[in-house]
């Protein structure tokens, strides 16, 4: 008997497989999800870590007051990421900090720019009326950042047991004396413009030292070596490089080489080093500065090859700045003005500004693991030209 044809069967498959067997075709395929990939719930957060990341890489650049090689980035953030100061104080520390990063980086990028302009390219200098009113407008925001952060600022340190409560609250108060400084001076062509700030020098050496005595093993188990955060690193050095008293000064260059840390591109040794390289520069062929013989603000471990004279007195309180200021009112005012210049005998002993250099360029050779720094006198000489020095510093 014939056998049927196994392809004229009912359910047969197609011999050219092209068809499935009525009952075995596939499980229907799962249609795809029409919705959309959920937005992440923490988008503004991270938008809003990025903004700041990209300030920080525009701004910090110029807080060692050295000359900036380009412009300052045409994009303007403050479209995108814009925090007015309020008109009432601070209630919240984080709101006073976005505002102040807010405040810096604005106020820096127009330091960066007029300083740019006057060196590289006059001609495209603005109106000379329209720079000083933008230094006032920048002048008047930062002291109504100073009064709506000030009652944060007075809690910051307790005053019963002088344990830092707010760190945070401290070093936006640092960083607010080093730009202070920075747009004050900006206008002058002179370096014995910083003479007149340094109160604020040494509030600065002040309040980071309690920083770093305060915070040393928070900073060492959280922050860890290296941080794109800016600290207390770039003040210091811009205290180690501009303020020309000698306690003051030492006390900065001490107090970098004691907190060895890294913040975004600025090194506490190297900016130390540096510091300790300018300072023995512009006192080189002067009497020996009028240093205390003790000085418990100096006294933790310092480079033994300091080539400089013996570290100087520590200051036990914040000083006071002048009523320009108007920050009289800060952490621990204890020491007056007079008890500070009685202190450091600087109506007697002061570098000349023919002694003066200004820092015009740090080149990093990270390859070889060493860095160029180059200073220039800050007057000319009689034939109109400036004595350069350079220094290379390894590590």
């Amino acid at each position: 008997m014939a056998h049927p044809n196994l392809s004229s069967m009912a359910g047969a498959p197609d011999p050219k497989g092209s068809q499935p067997p009525p009952r075995l075709e596939t499980a229907p395929q799962s249609q795809p999800n029409p919705r959309t990939v959920p937005v992440l719930q923490n988008m503004e957060a991270i938008e809003g870590i990025l903004l700041r990341a990209f300030m920080r890489l525009e701004s910090n650049e110029v807080l060692n007051a050295m000359m900036p090689q380009i412009p300052p980035l045409e994009w303007d953030i403050q479209e995108i990421w814009s925090i007015s100061i309020p008109v009432t104080p601070f209630e919240a520390i984080a709101t006073a900090q976005l505002c102040w990063e807010s405040l810096m980086n604005r106020a820096l990028k127009f330091y960066r720019r007029i300083c740019f302009n006057q060196t590289y390219c006059p001609s495209l200098q603005r109106a000379s009326g329209e720079i000083p009113n933008q230094q006032t407008y920048f002048l008047q925001q930062l002291a109504k950042f100073h009064t709506c952060f000030k009652p944060l600022l007075d809690k910051a340190i307790s005053s019963e047991t002088d344990e830092v409560k707010s760190p945070i609250a401290l070093l936006i108060s640092v960083h607010w004396r080093h730009v202070h400084v920075l747009v004050k001076s900006l206008l002058s062509n002179s370096e014995m413009i910083y003479d007149k700030y340094i109160d604020d020098f040494a509030y600065i050496v002040k309040t980071s030292k309690q920083l770093i005595s305060n915070h040393a093993a928070f900073a060492t188990r959280r922050l860890g070596r290296f941080t794109l955060e800016i600290g207390v690193i770039p003040a210091l050095h811009f205290t180690a490089t501009k303020c020309r008293d000698p306690n003051v000064r030492r006390a900065a260059i001490a107090l970098l080489f004691q907190d060895p840390r890294q913040e975004g591109e600025y090194d506490g040794v190297l900016c130390a080093r540096i510091g300790r390289w300018i300072t023995a520069c512009e006192e080189d062929g002067l009497p020996e500065p009028p240093l205390p013989l003790s000085s418990p603000l100096l006294r933790p471990n310092v480079d033994d090859a300091l080539p400089l004279s013996p570290p100087g007195e520590g200051w036990n309180h914040t000083m006071p700045v002048d009523n320009e200021t108007q920050m009289d009112q800060c952490v621990l005012p204890k020491q007056t003005l007079e008890d500070h210049t009685e202190n450091t005998s600087y109506t007697t002993w002061h570098v000349p500004e023919e002694n003066r250099f200004v820092l015009t360029m740090i080149e990093y050779h990270i390859p070889e693991r060493y860095l160029k720094a180059k200073i220039q006198k800050a007057v000319p000489s009689l034939d109109g030209t400036r004595e350069e020095r350079e220094s290379v510093i390894a590590w």
